[in-house]
């Protein structure tokens, strides 16, 4: 899970399958600094570009996505390496075009495609190409 009010974004990582009767704490990672921060001038009202509205991460485990109203954010991990350092590495920036109000991404069946959509009633939904973006 990753906070949008934040700066910088905080990560958190809850349990998938938590007991029926048990009351989940969700555990502090740390910080997801490698995504673009704001300046002093951009933190003042209205819509803030540098802000994660949605993170997925891939059924394989190898990637992840960050959206913001900015764009989209992948980040590749290392079998041997846990997320919050996958985090740390700077992310490779996919732009999104004129999708207004960006709100929600999800990886599809598999990592070579990534769906995005936004907020508002009748949104599109973007269809994002990742083949050959791991390997850059």
């Amino acid at each position: 899970m990753l906070s949008k009010r934040d700066i910088p974004a905080r990560l958190y990582a809850l349990p998938l399958k938590p007991g029926s009767d048990e009351s989940v704490l969700a555990e502090y990672l740390g910080v997801v600094d490698s995504l673009p921060q704001p300046s002093r001038r951009s933190t003042g009202g209205g819509k803030r570009p540098f802000r994660p509205t949605s993170m997925d991460i891939a059924a394989d485990d190898s990637s992840a996505l960050i959206l913001t109203y900015r764009g989209v954010y992948f980040y590749s991990r290392n079998n041997d390496e846990d997320w919050s350092a996958a985090f740390r590495r700077p992310p490779l920036e996919l732009r999104l075009g004129g999708l207004a109000k960006a709100e929600s991404i999800t990886f599809g069946d598999s990592a070579g495609y990534a769906f995005v959509t936004g907020e508002q009633r009748n949104a599109p939904i973007v269809r994002i190409d990742l083949s050959g973006v791991a390997e850059k």
